[in-house]
């Protein structure tokens, strides 16, 4: 046989051996939703895009709260039944660490830098503060009563914490002390920061309070559903989604307008939300239906119902967008790396001195590098190599004309 009749198809097949397959692939901590149950001791990790379980994660027990790193590279879940905090690596959706919470953990906050993450006790009347790189406790502030939710506003300078037997949200300063305490509704067991305004769903008084952060005070009290239970934010910052445990709804509150829009049924008794990067689709986390409600946000439609695995609790969606390859398909990018340092070698420890009470909140971070936007590239020696099969290919057929 001459040699030119089997190279041709030889070339070809390598050739195509470097092109995309047409599958999609896992998105790993692209796109993807970490969902926790407190009675599995895993953490589900579902697909934005394609709104299916991946995988499951085994964590701590009970875990309770799940928060992502905003580059995308971490997610943090506090376990309240073994008083520790997991770390997950996200591109690969394993646990790499896991560090002593200080206390049982019932909410997390994380700083905009990325290094400190602020956990609230379920138990006693603090809010204890771990260094991320190291799992070092670096500071404890102190509360009057058992902390609920935690909230971060003026870039990370100052920390926001509800207090449900006593109807207050406290506002701690650089100095990391109470600097106010607003009375807001009954038991506020959800907050969420956007800009200056504080959002806080009062769940025994069916009420959303609004809190005017610099001026410390209530400007609004809107009336919601029964028990409000949980609070996302909309990207735009013009509408946050409330919801409603006891009724099984989820209200669309209008911040400019400060009214409730509409209300849509969801499943039986939502504890939490999250809503994707792009503003698209609001994910419901519904605990006594053991599912997971994906909402069209525009067209206040359903679009998916995600069966899970039993007591869903909390849940955190990946900061990053999907990645796009080739042909439009969802896919993994690269893990983002931040600028201005290198990373601390996997499990290792740096000696603290005994944390101090009330330490001071870190200093507000300058402006952030953008990561992970998305972007992605095939390899450049695969493109080299295919190159150059075409360009023998061409050859070839030259020849023969």
């Amino acid at each position: 046989m001459p040699v030119r009749r089997w190279l041709f198809p030889l070339l070809l097949a390598a050739l195509l051996g470097f092109l995309p397959s047409g599958q999609p692939a896992q998105a790993n901590g692209v796109g993807t939703i970490y969902l926790a149950h407190a009675t599995g001791n895993t953490i589900s990790v579902l697909s934005a895009t394609q709104n299916t379980v991946l995988a499951t994660i085994d964590v701590g027990s009970e875990p309770r709260a799940v928060v992502y790193a905003s580059d995308g590279r971490n997610a943090y879940v506090a376990n309240r039944g073994s008083n520790s905090v997991s770390v997950i690596e996200a591109p690969i959706d394993a646990v790499v660490k896991t560090y002593p919470a200080g206390g049982p953990p019932g909410a997390l906050a994380l700083d905009p830098a990325n290094r400190y993450l602020y956990i609230a006790s379920a138990t006693s009347n603090q809010v204890f503060v771990m260094d991320t790189a190291t799992g070092a406790r670096v500071g404890t502030l102190m509360t009057t009563a058992p902390p609920g939710a935690l909230g971060l506003a003026a870039g990370g300078a100052q920390l926001l914490a509800s207090i449900p037997s006593e109807g207050v949200v406290a506002i701690f300063d650089v100095s990391g002390r109470i600097v106010s305490t607003v009375p807001v509704g009954k038991g506020p067991s959800a907050l969420a920061l956007t800009g200056s305004l504080a959002v806080v769903a009062n769940s025994e008084s069916d009420s959303v309070s609004l809190i005017d952060v610099p001026r410390r005070e209530v400007i609004a009290t809107i009336p919601v559903g029964r028990r409000p239970s949980a609070i996302a934010i909309a990207p735009d910052q013009r509408q946050a989604y409330i919801a409603n445990a006891a009724e099984h709804t989820v209200s669309f509150l209008d911040l400019l307008e400060r009214r409730v829009r509409t209300t849509i049924a969801v499943g039986r008794s939502p504890l939490a939300l999250a809503i994707t990067p792009d503003g698209k689709v609001l994910y419901v986390v519904n605990g006594r239906d053991a599912s997971v409600t994906a909402l069209d946000v525009t067209s206040e439609q359903v679009l998916a119902v995600i069966r899970v695995d039993p007591d869903p609790v909390a849940i955190a969606i990946s900061p990053l967008q999907p990645n796009q390859l080739p042909g439009g398909l969802p896919g993994v990018a690269a893990p983002p790396l931040a600028e201005g340092g290198a990373q601390p070698p996997s499990g290792a420890t740096t000696e603290r001195p005994p944390p101090a009470a009330n330490v001071p909140l870190p200093p507000p971070p300058a402006s952030l590098p953008r990561t992970g936007d998305g972007g992605s590239s095939l390899p450049g020696w695969p493109l080299m190599l295919g190159a150059g099969a075409v360009a023998v290919l061409l050859l070839l057929h030259g020849r023969r004309r």
